[in-house]
């Protein structure tokens, strides 16, 4: 048919915000893809990721739920023990039940369907290593996209190039050269010169993307979501069971979105403000096709007026099981808590360190100045917002994933 309604849902594994990372680095990087997306559509240049590992945020993204939630990302238990629960609509069943072929194209055993994440899709792929041939490349991006190309079609790709170990020499990402400086540079743990380089691979699959669907002459009728799971993981900032998981340069990723000519939303944004960008994804596609979100959706944080202007990250069962980590963030303010969590009875039991940054002259959030001691009001405020939030997510959890919904 003519006029087909296409969604193209990129996720980009470990991937920081790379316009935010080259303002930090002082550095400048031509991106022809990321660029043409950009002018194309809208750059939520505030965004921020809803959890901090690739396992809350393939529930986040398929759901629309915050991880406190839905509550699925505890690397730790059998796949058989925790799986999305069946309460739940997700992205994929929505759109499938509206006449659309759905597709997903995934990376590495973590993704593995047994999470329940296939739910609604036609086909659902994963690749047992990212760097295989079957995991997601322009390749098999191109061929997934003309085939879609004569209906109503959803695709969703999560593409890695920025997962340490950065350097691969494998056969799929074979010839290619790199800086010997480079090579040096991360023996020195100085990550950055390869992770520009890498920025700079994703941005020309991005482009080959762009280029497919305009040589299908279906570029204008394609919206187009780009970002994050979480940022990247490299020392030393990041390191295993570290507490504050919620750094900057873990949570900030990018938002790009590329309405097609065929959106029934008409909503005026405001790039600027700071934004739930792993949330974001599924009340978007819904506008834009016109689909209503599930009742359940009624009572939600999300909803939340006195939220709006907030962007919420939550780390689950890290650095141990019994733990519970909350950013809230706000255009000037970050306020972060760590806490021990009684998850059998879905409360908060204590708080356990507490951390709050303000924004400098950068227009960045200064992370080594801690001002949770000298501003108290500033504190409580958030710390207040900080507890009604999970605990109106753990209240959703018990009556309307629990319980039957109704």
């Amino acid at each position: 048919n003519d006029n087909n309604k296409k969604i193209l849902l990129i996720g980009c594994e470990s991937l920081t915000d790379p316009f935010w990372l080259l303002d930090k680095h002082r550095k400048s990087l031509n991106l022809p893809g990321f660029n043409e997306l950009i002018n194309d559509g809208f750059y939520f240049s505030n965004s921020y990721s809803q959890q901090d590992g690739t396992l809350p945020f393939m529930s986040t993204m398929s759901t629309g739920l915050f991880p406190s939630q839905h509550l699925l990302g505890n690397y730790a238990k059998p796949i058989y023990e925790h799986k999305l629960h069946t309460n739940l609509e997700t992205l994929a069943e929505l759109l499938s039940n509206n006449g659309f072929a759905t597709d997903a194209l995934t990376p590495v055993g973590r993704w593995d369907t047994s999470y329940g994440w296939s739910r609604g899709y036609d086909s659902f792929k994963v690749s047992k290593c990212s760097w295989y041939d079957s995991a997601p490349n322009i390749n098999n991006l191109s061929n997934l996209i003309t085939k879609n190309k004569n209906n109503d079609s959803f695709i969703f790709a999560h593409i890695d190039r920025m997962h340490i170990p950065l350097l691969q020499f494998v056969p799929n990402q074979s010839p290619s050269l790199n800086d010997l400086y480079d090579l040096d540079e991360m023996m020195n743990n100085n990550f950055y010169p390869t992770i520009f380089n890498n920025i700079i691979k994703l941005d020309k699959i991005i482009y080959d993307i762009i280029q497919t669907l305009k040589y299908e002459n279906i570029y204008d009728d394609t919206m187009i979501v780009l970002t994050g799971d979480h940022g990247i993981s490299i020392p030393p900032n990041w390191r295993p069971g570290l507490e504050f998981a919620q750094f900057e340069e873990h949570i900030r990723v990018p938002y790009i979105v590329k309405q097609p000519r065929w959106t029934k939303d008409n909503e005026v944004f405001n790039t600027l403000k700071t934004n739930n960008a792993s949330t974001r994804i599924f009340s978007d596609i819904m506008k834009a096709v016109g689909i209503s979100l599930p009742k359940y959706f009624d009572n939600t944080s999300q909803l939340e007026s006195s939220y709006k202007d907030l962007a919420f990250s939550e780390t689950t069962y890290h650095p141990k099981y019994k733990n519970y980590g909350l950013s809230i963030i706000s255009d000037n303010v970050k306020y972060w808590f760590n806490c021990n969590m009684d998850w059998k009875n879905f409360k908060v039991d204590k708080i356990t360190n507490e951390k709050m940054f303000i924004k400098d002259d950068n227009n960045m959030f200064d992370e080594n100045n801690n001002l949770v001691e000298k501003d108290v009001n500033k504190r409580k405020r958030y710390k207040e917002i900080g507890l009604e939030f999970v605990n109106k997510n753990l209240d959703f959890h018990k009556k309307s994933i629990l319980n039957k919904i109704q």
